[in-house]
């Protein structure tokens, strides 16, 4: 006669079985290569799609404060020049405190040795705000106008308010 298992307990199924170990190396697959070298090209075309585009304002901005560096490792911006990076920047649209951080930032990748424009220092730059102004995009016309449509509707309300009032 056999007992009847009690419910809720788990049991291994082929517990009798040994199972074989094979030792391989993963690289030694044709799959394995194929994989890894696919992954790789995916890991590429990530590091290039996200890299600065060369029309993207910080980049240019970037670029400009590397041809700006003298002293070579030692990165020196006289102020002079400083000054004329920032109007540039300006020009550009950049505020002038992203404009002081990318200066940093290219600075500090020639001064550590990885190069002015290398892929570390480009990542660390677009960190950096776009350069593109915040808000609705409403020109000082477009506030001046939306203004003076909402002084004369409020006038009206006001206007049509008093007369029910007085004629009541």
């Amino acid at each position: 006669m056999q007992a009847a298992e009690p419910r809720g307990v788990l049991r291994l199924v082929g517990a009798g079985a040994v199972p074989v170990l094979r030792l391989s190396r993963q690289s030694d697959t044709p799959d394995a290569t194929r994989a890894e070298a696919a992954r790789r090209a995916v890991e590429r075309e990530n590091s290039a799609s996200a890299g600065l585009s060369v029309h993207d304002l910080r980049s240019i901005f970037a670029a400009r404060v590397g041809e700006q560096l003298q002293g070579g490792r030692a990165a020196i911006l006289t102020p002079d020049r400083r000054e004329t990076l920032r109007a540039i920047a300006t020009r550009l649209g950049i505020r002038p405190f992203d404009a002081s951080l990318v200066i940093a930032i290219v600075q500090d990748g020639a001064r550590s040795g990885e190069g002015v424009l290398t892929p570390a220092v480009q990542g660390r730059v677009r960190m950096v705000g776009s350069g593109r102004p915040a808000g609705n995009g409403l020109s000082t016309l477009g506030h001046v106008v939306r203004s003076i449509v909402t002084a004369a509707a409020l006038a009206a309300l006001m206007l049509w308010a008093m007369t029910a009032w007085i004629t009541r």
